[in-house]
């Protein structure tokens, strides 16, 4: 996982620093030692701050404490080169963080709280090990601080949400967000405001992130879609200049019912369409490959943003078998596949998509990266497609409340605790990076 420009390139290597020298830990010591004195000449010297209220100073202090421990070098999230594309789930009973005596998650929608809803429990139990390497836990001052002052926005569809409910549950630990009604737009684009921090998290939900309609017959909307590839979505344009960080991710709609591909204002073909004969057929990773060129082509021009840090979050699979949605497909195993040869053998199709959408991603990230040089826009990955593959058993599947009643399995998006929330872990450590620059 990396991020690059012309002027910084950010990268993790978070790996274990098992032996350390004696004088090593002599200098630890002097550098804990001195963080202790500061704080209590701040806090028992009232002359340090007589025009400036405690508060103040606390918070202020608690930064300085927090960035200070950050850059340490025994501090594990800043080591460099860590691949956390590549792993396993070990089992750890203390990482469910969501329900505690002293906290609860205010914010998580119910329909993912597949614990409440019936789930079996073990699925809480599980945390992803990188190859030779940590992924630290998500520590939710260190988020706030980094992006303090700043606007982080996801867009995408429901899974991007999935993602942003999950940071919402998680940063919520220390400051509760307040969604912001009067910014919404047309039930698409949603605000949460941090005010302590003087921040804000937006979602702007965008099927296939370029312009799109859907068909209507008879009143009624039908899984079937026109797709104008070389036009990013509208308002995703209008907005972009307003964001400092963006994660952007895309892909589950591409298998929607049919799917006419437009470019310059002509039908050039269809994507699940064997029925149309003059059409050209085209597979469905044509259409998520020519829409990840535009979006990355307009943000690489666009002028307004040019501080901006662009996120690609790789695909994430969806794990239905014997069907999908509405035709008797479920997702019923109870333990994450064990590594990569495991998933290959057990859902060889799933496994085949999933690894060409991701690769269709970077070699789309990679292209916009190479025109970039000399520019100053950023670009990374938050690559989690492999480590969601072998979650077999972290979908809502049959315990989402809604669709119980409509006999209909959720094998798509992600219970919360869940997958999203590691996915958000690598989020943290990119922009750790990046905040060292």
């Amino acid at each position: 996982m990396k991020m690059t420009s012309s002027s910084s390139s950010f990268s993790s290597k978070n790996t274990p620093n098992m032996f350390k020298s004696s004088k090593q830990s002599e200098k630890e010591l002097l550098f804990f030692c001195s963080l202790f004195i500061t704080g209590a000449i701040i806090i028992l010297c009232p002359s340090f701050y007589s025009n400036t209220s405690f508060s103040t100073v606390k918070e202020s202090f608690n930064k300085t404490l927090l960035d200070m421990i950050q850059k340490h070098p025994s501090n594990g999230g800043y080591k460099e080169d860590c691949d956390y594309s590549k792993g396993k789930w070990v089992w750890d009973t203390e990482r469910n963080i969501y329900n505690s005596s002293e906290w609860i998650c205010p914010t998580r929608p119910t329909g993912y709280n597949c614990e409440m809803n019936g789930k079996n429990l073990e699925y809480l139990n599980w945390r992803w090990k990188p190859d030779g390497c940590e992924l630290p836990k998500f520590e939710p001052y260190s988020f706030l601080n980094i992006i303090r002052g700043k606007t982080l926005a996801f867009v995408g569809d429901s899974l991007s949400l999935n993602q942003l409910n999950s940071l919402l549950c998680l940063v919520s630990q220390v400051e509760k967000p307040i969604e912001i009604l009067d910014e919404m737009i047309e039930g698409k684009f949603f605000t949460w405001s941090f005010p302590l921090h003087e921040t804000k998290l937006n979602f702007l939900w965008s099927r296939f992130l370029v312009e799109a309609k859907q068909i209507v017959e008879k009143g009624e909307p039908i899984d079937v879609y026109e797709v104008q590839l070389d036009k990013i979505n509208t308002m995703f344009a209008n907005l972009l200049s307003k964001f400092h960080y963006l994660v952007v991710s895309s892909g589950n709609w591409w298998f929607s019912k049919k799917i006419y591909l437009y470019e310059g204002g002509k039908l050039i073909g269809c994507i699940n369409c064997k029925d149309e004969k003059r059409l050209t057929k085209h597979e469905t990773k044509f259409g998520l490959q020519k829409a990840f060129r535009t979006v990355f082509q307009y943000i690489s021009k666009c002028e307004e943003c040019k501080e901006l840090i662009t996120l690609l979050r790789t695909y994430s699979p969806s794990h239905f078998e014997k069907g999908s949605w509405f035709d008797g497909g479920y997702c019923r195993r109870s333990h994450p596949l064990v590594n990569e040869e495991n998933a290959k053998q057990k859902l060889r199709s799933q496994w085949k998509t999933c690894e060409e959408f991701r690769e269709v991603q970077l070699e789309e990230l990679g292209r916009v990266r190479r025109n970039e040089e000399g520019g100053r826009k950023r670009y990374g990955v938050v690559d989690v497609s492999r480590a969601s593959m072998l979650r077999v058993d972290a979908h809502p599947g049959f315990y989402y409340s809604d669709l119980v009643r409509r006999n209909v399995t959720d094998c798509l998006h992600w219970c919360m605790p869940g997958p999203p929330d590691m996915w958000n872990e690598i989020l943290l450590e990119i922009l750790k990076k990046d905040s060292l620059h």
